[in-house]
Protein backbone atom coordinates (compact mmCIF):
# COMPACT_ATOMS: atom_id res chain seq x y z
CA UNK A 1 0.00 0.00 0.00
CA UNK A 2 1.24 3.43 -0.91
CA UNK A 3 1.28 6.41 1.43
CA UNK A 4 1.30 9.90 -0.07
CA UNK A 5 1.71 12.94 2.20
CA UNK A 6 0.42 16.34 1.03
CA UNK A 7 1.06 19.48 3.09
CA UNK A 8 1.45 23.05 1.90
CA UNK A 9 4.53 23.36 4.14
CA UNK A 10 7.09 20.76 3.08
CA UNK A 11 8.64 20.64 6.57
CA UNK A 12 5.34 19.45 8.08
CA UNK A 13 5.09 16.71 5.46
CA UNK A 14 8.69 15.65 6.05
CA UNK A 15 8.14 15.42 9.82
CA UNK A 16 5.18 13.11 9.28
CA UNK A 17 7.17 11.08 6.75
CA UNK A 18 10.05 10.71 9.23
CA UNK A 19 7.68 9.57 11.97
CA UNK A 20 6.03 7.01 9.71
CA UNK A 21 9.25 5.63 8.21
CA UNK A 22 10.86 5.43 11.66
CA UNK A 23 7.94 3.22 12.68
CA UNK A 24 8.08 0.87 9.69
CA UNK A 25 5.71 2.48 7.18
CA UNK A 26 6.88 3.03 3.61
CA UNK A 27 6.05 6.55 2.40
CA UNK A 28 5.90 6.83 -1.38
CA UNK A 29 6.09 10.62 -1.68
CA UNK A 30 5.70 13.99 0.01
CA UNK A 31 4.10 16.81 -2.01
CA UNK A 32 3.11 20.43 -1.41
CA UNK A 33 0.22 20.56 -3.90
CA UNK A 34 -2.78 18.40 -4.62
CA UNK A 35 -2.00 18.45 -8.35
CA UNK A 36 1.46 16.92 -7.82
CA UNK A 37 -0.02 14.31 -5.50
CA UNK A 38 -2.73 13.40 -8.02
CA UNK A 39 -0.10 12.80 -10.71
CA UNK A 40 1.61 10.38 -8.31
CA UNK A 41 -1.66 8.74 -7.21
CA UNK A 42 -2.75 7.93 -10.76
CA UNK A 43 0.43 5.87 -11.20
CA UNK A 44 -0.40 3.72 -8.16
CA UNK A 45 -3.04 1.07 -7.48
CA UNK A 46 -4.23 1.90 -3.97
CA UNK A 47 -3.18 3.55 -0.78
CA UNK A 48 -3.57 6.33 1.73
CA UNK A 49 -3.27 10.10 1.32
CA UNK A 50 -2.41 12.09 4.43
CA UNK A 51 -3.32 15.71 3.77
CA UNK A 52 -3.65 19.06 5.49
CA UNK A 53 -6.99 20.83 5.27
CA UNK A 54 -5.56 23.77 3.35
CA UNK A 55 -3.58 23.21 0.19
CA UNK A 56 -2.42 26.00 -2.14
CA UNK A 57 -4.15 24.71 -5.27
CA UNK A 58 -7.24 22.78 -4.18
CA UNK A 59 -9.68 22.38 -1.32
CA UNK A 60 -9.47 18.98 0.38
CA UNK A 61 -13.02 18.05 -0.73
CA UNK A 62 -12.15 18.67 -4.37
CA UNK A 63 -8.89 16.77 -3.88
CA UNK A 64 -10.77 13.78 -2.43
CA UNK A 65 -13.26 13.81 -5.32
CA UNK A 66 -10.38 13.63 -7.81
CA UNK A 67 -8.76 10.65 -6.10
CA UNK A 68 -9.51 7.07 -7.24
CA UNK A 69 -11.80 5.15 -4.89
CA UNK A 70 -8.95 2.79 -3.99
CA UNK A 71 -7.34 5.64 -2.00
CA UNK A 72 -8.41 6.75 1.46
CA UNK A 73 -7.79 10.21 2.89
CA UNK A 74 -6.61 11.12 6.38
CA UNK A 75 -7.14 14.81 7.00
CA UNK A 76 -4.95 16.68 9.50
CA UNK A 77 -5.71 20.20 10.70
CA UNK A 78 -6.60 22.49 13.56
CA UNK A 79 -9.59 21.64 15.71
CA UNK A 80 -11.49 24.58 14.20
CA UNK A 81 -10.77 23.57 10.60
CA UNK A 82 -11.63 19.93 11.26
CA UNK A 83 -14.92 20.77 13.02
CA UNK A 84 -16.01 22.86 10.01
CA UNK A 85 -15.50 20.07 7.49
CA UNK A 86 -18.58 18.57 5.94
CA UNK A 87 -17.21 15.68 3.90
CA UNK A 88 -18.30 12.18 4.79
CA UNK A 89 -15.92 9.26 4.47
CA UNK A 90 -12.79 11.19 5.45
CA UNK A 91 -11.08 10.40 8.74
CA UNK A 92 -9.37 13.27 10.50
CA UNK A 93 -6.91 14.05 13.27
CA UNK A 94 -6.48 17.40 14.98
CA UNK A 95 -3.32 19.36 15.67
CA UNK A 96 -1.30 19.19 17.79
CA UNK A 97 -0.81 15.69 16.50
CA UNK A 98 0.00 12.86 18.89
CA UNK A 99 2.41 10.37 17.32
CA UNK A 100 0.64 7.27 18.62
CA UNK A 101 -2.72 8.50 17.30
CA UNK A 102 -1.26 9.05 13.85
CA UNK A 103 0.49 5.68 13.81
CA UNK A 104 -2.60 3.77 15.00
CA UNK A 105 -4.87 5.57 12.55
CA UNK A 106 -2.54 4.94 9.60
CA UNK A 107 -2.20 1.28 10.55
CA UNK A 108 -6.00 0.90 10.83
CA UNK A 109 -6.64 2.65 7.50
CA UNK A 110 -4.03 0.60 5.63
CA UNK A 111 -5.41 -2.64 7.09
CA UNK A 112 -8.93 -1.66 6.02
CA UNK A 113 -7.68 -0.75 2.54
CA UNK A 114 -5.85 -4.09 2.20
CA UNK A 115 -8.99 -5.99 3.21
CA UNK A 116 -10.94 -4.11 0.53
CA UNK A 117 -8.22 -4.87 -2.05
CA UNK A 118 -8.30 -8.58 -1.23
CA UNK A 119 -12.07 -8.66 -1.74
CA UNK A 120 -11.65 -6.94 -5.10
CA UNK A 121 -9.00 -9.50 -6.14
CA UNK A 122 -11.36 -12.41 -5.37
CA UNK A 123 -13.93 -11.22 -7.90
CA UNK A 124 -13.97 -13.20 -11.14
CA UNK A 125 -11.82 -11.73 -13.88
CA UNK A 126 -13.52 -10.50 -17.03
CA UNK A 127 -13.15 -12.58 -20.20
CA UNK A 128 -9.67 -12.81 -21.62
CA UNK A 129 -10.78 -11.06 -24.82
CA UNK A 130 -11.63 -7.84 -23.00
CA UNK A 131 -9.25 -4.93 -22.74
CA UNK A 132 -9.42 -3.10 -19.42
CA UNK A 133 -9.58 0.67 -19.59
CA UNK A 134 -6.64 2.40 -17.90
CA UNK A 135 -7.38 4.42 -14.79
CA UNK A 136 -7.92 8.01 -15.92
CA UNK A 137 -8.07 11.24 -13.99
CA UNK A 138 -11.55 12.81 -14.04
CA UNK A 139 -11.82 15.72 -16.47
CA UNK A 140 -12.63 18.23 -13.73
CA UNK A 141 -9.36 17.56 -11.86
Amino acid sequence: MSIIIVFSKIDNGKHIKDLLTHNGFAVTAVHTTAAAALKEIYNLEAGLVISSVRLPDMHYREFKECMPSAFDMLLIGSAGAISERDSQGILSLTMPLKAYELLQTVQMMLARNQTYSRKENKRPKPGTGRIRKPLMMPSNC
